[in-house]
């Protein structure tokens, strides 16, 4: 062997060792002997392109072709050091010339793919690797990454079926990572366990699959597995705020409160900017009445809205923020997550019907408080004038509510299975006028729907209890208590007002005097009971101190609460200890069914509502039962709800305008026997006297809304603040 084979040999068995800076010294040892070796040239290229001297490496591999032009092996290198240069025009000059030499290149064709891929070319990226697959079918890289084209074109199962190709003949981690995206995406999440684990046993340090087999495992509803991926996958990336985020998700959903805060405040430290993490923070330490640091949490939601970031609106309606920062909030979050369509209708879009077409929207139409509370306004709309749609996009569930609420419409849309467009497509093709929206953004609401704009009328009614910041929503049926004329400018929506209360209340049935006693409610038998069935997440720091004085200062009174969840009444029976309470002065009453429910209240003396999200159903409840039911008036929709309840039902001497006026009466009240008894006896007699629970009078009331909207439009018209 000449001295020259053998530096060559040398040189290349460097390289092989990624002994660099030694394999390009020896090439330029050897070049100043024989400075026109294209070899030595292109073996010097490589090693600096592993250096990272691109440049240079492109300089030598030129000369290399200079003095062999036909050189394969220096035209593909200079065709990867453009392309890693992003130089893509010049790359994809330099790998059509090596396809002139060697027409059958495979990787010349698939490296094509690559660089049209990078630049979002997709369709040609497409043909070369289709190219590179006629050169050799069992190119599986190639196939790996036309699975990766098809899936950013939509084509999800032709995607699928190249990953699987390529799997079976290379099989890799990443292949397998790629399979379980694409079965993800086909809702196939058993499957995608599986090929999740393919993965991770390929390669155990595989962070992104132990992700997403936490994923997948949360889609199934294993919400203790998910955990253990997502905590594998936080011990290989400890910094990764997302893997945050999905555990504390699941936690919440195993209703361990307390390890998701954990998770997300976690989140929030590692990435400032995660406005979704933030939100589930408040709302999780809500539900858990876990106050600590409550109002740097506050003020840094304030912030966050105000530097204009998409917040979850929901998320702050149980917080002190003002109607002006939630109508910010909302407006922000829509124009990010819920922007207009294309509309199907427009101002123009005049239905001539013989009726006026009236859309309901739930995910709730069966034992839930919406249908609850409106089964007697469906069932009762003039049938003359209106035509009743229903649009049911929750679970089709036969219970007794659901039933009836079939049975109340006129068409039953059951329409979970389709897509936002398509039900959109199905109300512009059924030619609703009236599209009402009754989710808004609580759970399982589809605001995307309305973006289309599928009828020409758009309403939000009664499920959310403030503005949706949303351009294509028209109206929001509220009431005078509710939204005063000088709240209207914190909601984007024109007012439509009822005149007594915005809330609908189907009559409840009548209930026979509760049989348990209070000792079998774990009630004190001579205690006076004040109570509160909201959600635990409706009680705020203000709120609870209120009550906590009123029983150091009642000894005989105790505090009745629904258990929404273990940390909740841990943390409030915690702060009850801390200001010298004794924790056994909370009692907790479970979640039973409704009849059950309303029954308790028999056994409560007067409940105290919250400041912030108010009793909504809860009120009307408690007064149906013959329960008073105080209530302190809040600056925002939200916290105005059981004023507006109770000005309907004859009471405002229970709507407080001060914590201090809030505490003083609750405390008169359970002080003096006859002013409490004159209260229930009024209550009592109210029931069937006020508008509260007048069904027909509130029918005809928002059937004029709705007429008032339907003529308004018919003439051209904008809409306007309306009134009935």
């Amino acid at each position: 062997m000449s001295p020259e084979a053998s530096m060559i040999e040398s040189i290349n068995s460097l390289l092989e060792k990624n002994h660099l800076d030694e394999a390009v010294a020896l090439c330029d040892v050897l070049l100043m002997d024989f400075p026109r070796n294209s070899h030595v040239l292109y073996l010097k290229g490589l090693g600096l392109r592993k250096k990272g001297d691109l440049a240079a490496a492109k300089t030598n591999l030129e000369f290399s072709l200079q003095f062999e032009p036909d050189n394969v092996d220096a035209q593909f290198a200079l065709g990867n050091v453009l392309r890693v240069s992003g130089d893509t025009e010049a790359a994809v000059a330099a790998y059509k010339k090596l396809l002139q030499l060697a027409p059958k290149h495979e990787k010349a064709f698939f490296n094509l793919g690559l660089v049209h891929q990078m630049a979002g070319k997709t369709k040609e990226a497409l043909a070369y690797y289709q190219q590179a697959l006629e050169v050799n079918p069992g190119y599986a890289e190639a196939l790996n990454n036309m699975g990766n084209v098809l899936k950013s074109l939509g084509n999800i199962q032709a995607a699928y079926e190249s990953y699987s190709k390529a799997v079976t003949i290379k099989p890799s981690a990443q292949t397998y990572y790629n399979i379980a995206l694409v079965l993800q995406m086909l809702k196939r999440h058993a499957d995608a366990v599986e090929a999740y684990y393919c993965a991770i046993k390929h390669n155990p340090q595989y962070m992104e699959a132990w992700n997403g087999l936490g994923l997948a495992f949360h889609k199934l509803g294993k919400f203790s597995q998910a955990v253990e991926a997502f905590k594998r996958a936080i011990l290989l990336n400890p910094e990764n705020a997302q893997i945050y985020n999905n555990l504390g998700i699941s936690y919440k959903q195993l209703k361990q409160l307390e390890p998701a805060i954990e998770c997300f405040e976690r989140c929030v430290e590692i990435d400032p900017d995660f406005s979704d993490a933030l939100g589930s923070l408040i709302q999780n330490k809500l539900h858990a009445c876990n106050w600590k640091n409550i109002d740097e949490i506050y003020a840094r939601i304030e912030r966050t809205i105000l530097q204009g970031k998409a917040f979850v609106p929901f998320n702050i309606l149980a917080t002190p923020l003002s109607a002006d920062i939630q109508k910010k909030c909302a407006v922000q979050y829509t124009a990010v997550n819920f922007p207009a369509a294309k509309p199907l209708t427009d101002s123009n879009t005049r239905y001539e019907h013989d009726k006026i077409r009236i859309g309901y929207f739930s995910a709730d139409l069966h034992n839930h408080a919406t249908a609850y509370l409106m089964a007697d306004l469906f069932e009762q709309h003039d049938r003359e004038d209106f035509e009743i749609h229903a649009f049911s996009f929750g679970p089709t569930i036969n219970d007794e509510m659901g039933s009836r609420v079939r049975k109340a419409f006129d068409v039953f849309h059951e329409v979970g299975k389709k897509s936002d467009r398509e039900i959109a497509q199905l109300v512009h093709q059924m030619e609703i006028d009236i599209a009402v929206d009754l989710k808004g953004y609580t759970r399982g609401a589809r605001p995307g729907i309305f973006t289309y704009s599928p009828a020409p009328i758009q309403v939000s009614y009664l499920g959310y209890p403030s503005t949706l910041g949303a351009p294509y929503i028209h109206y929001l049926i509220a009431d005078g208590v509710l939204i005063p004329e000088q709240s209207r400018e914190h909601y984007t929506e024109k007012i439509a007002y009822m005149p007594d209360t915005y809330q609908v209340n189907a009559k409840r049935k009548v209930l026979p005097q509760d049989a348990a006693s209070k000792t079998d409610h774990g009630l004190p038998e001579d205690a006076f009971v004040f109570c509160c069935f909201n959600n635990n997440y409706k009680i705020t720091p203000d709120v609870f101190a209120i009550w906590l004085r009123l029983l150091q200062e009642i000894e005989h009174a105790v505090l009745w609460l629904f258990e929404a969840n273990p940390s909740a009444t841990l943390n409030l029976k915690s702060r009850a200890h801390a200001e010298g309470i004794s924790p056994d002065r909370l009692i907790f009453a479970k979640k039973v069914p409704q009849e059950m429910h309303l029954a308790r209240y028999h056994h409560a003396d007067i409940v105290l509502d919250t400041f912030h999200y108010n009793a909504h159903t809860t009120t009307s409840d408690a007064l149906w039962v013959g329960c008073p039911v105080l209530t302190c008036l809040g600056s925002a929709f939200p916290g105005r709800v059981a004023a507006s309840i109770l000005d309907a039902f004859g009471m405002p001497e229970l709507i407080t305008t001060s914590h201090d006026a809030y505490f003083n009466l609750a405390k008169q009240l359970a002080l003096d026997t006859n002013r409490l008894k004159a209260i229930r006896q009024k209550v009592a007699a109210h029931k069937d006297t006020q508008p509260l629970f007048n069904i027909d009078r509130y029918t005809n009331h928002i059937e004029q809304l709705y007429l008032q909207m339907y003529q308004l439009h018919q003439k051209g018209l904008p809409p306007e603040h309306l009134y009935s």
